[in-house]
């Protein structure tokens, strides 16, 4: 198997494991009595909420430097490429 293929495939079940994790956090716990000894193996419903947010605005802050970063090398080839002829 390729190094890609392991990555991929690890990946892939690392992104199913937090979806099975956060499912069973946000749908389940909510119907189990709160001294359920299941209960402790999650953190407080609120993060529920405040982690996937703080990720997702973490995310498109990255997204947007990237995008920033990229428009101004190109600005900085077409100057260059101007500067030639």
């Amino acid at each position: 198997m390729r190094p890609t293929k392991v990555v991929g495939a690890a990946l892939l079940v690392l992104s199913g494991a937090i979806f099975v994790y956060y499912t069973l956090w946000t749908i389940i716990t909510p119907f189990l009595e709160s001294d359920n000894p299941i209960q402790r193996l999650f953190p407080p419903r609120e993060y529920a909420i405040i982690l996937p947010v703080f990720a997702g605005v973490t995310l498109m802050g990255l997204v947007a430097m990237l995008y920033g970063y990229l428009m101004i090398k190109e600005s900085f080839r077409k100057r260059d490429k101007a500067k030639q002829k």
